[in-house]
């Protein structure tokens, strides 16, 4: 996990380099060093949009804009993050996550990261008519029942782990 977390991290810099160089020398953008400016448009590149520990009012922004864009408003994603938290015995702010760009406003995929240690992975969660439920919390493997519990779209869990062959499946 950690291996991975690193490499996202080499890529989401050398993307945020590109994009910051190709902001930097677009000759059309006034005032192009303002800081506030140039963090806007970096974090505006960069999917998914990170929720949790968040920096600046830039970012908030940002963060909150990308989300509303899939559907989301930040109640859905304090839920989430309580979801999460819960299942983890963890408080709110202890909890990390993504909001992936494939998320819906009615499934939701991503990143959670969780204490110190290695717990976290890739998580799913839906919304239903009591609210927001986790489906998948990043640890072990996500299991059919699950996904088809949820009424998860094959796009987002194309496969799945079935329980009764022991065997990774397409949906």
């Amino acid at each position: 996990m950690k291996n991975v977390l690193f490499f996202l991290s080499i890529g989401g810099l050398i993307a945020g380099t590109i994009f910051l160089l190709s902001y930097i020398t677009n000759p059309q953008i006034e005032d192009k060093f303002d800081p506030k400016k140039m963090a806007a448009f970096f974090l505006e590149q960069v999917k998914p949009a990170q929720v949790g520990e968040l920096k600046s009012d830039t970012e908030v922004n940002v963060v909150l804009t990308s989300a509303a864009e899939l559907g989301y408003i930040p109640n859905d994603i304090d839920a989430i993050r309580q979801k999460l938290a819960e299942r983890f015995s963890l408080t709110v702010e202890q909890v990390q996550i993504t909001l992936g760009t494939d998320s819906t406003s009615e499934f939701a995929t991503g990143l959670v990261n969780v204490g110190e240690g290695d717990k976290g992975g890739i998580y799913f969660a839906a919304k239903t008519e009591t609210g927001w439920e986790i489906a998948h919390d990043g640890r072990g493997i996500l299991e059919c029942s699950q996904a088809n519990k949820y009424g998860f779209p094959t796009g987002l869990i194309p496969r799945c782990f079935d329980l009764e062959t022991g065997l990774n499946v397409d949906r």
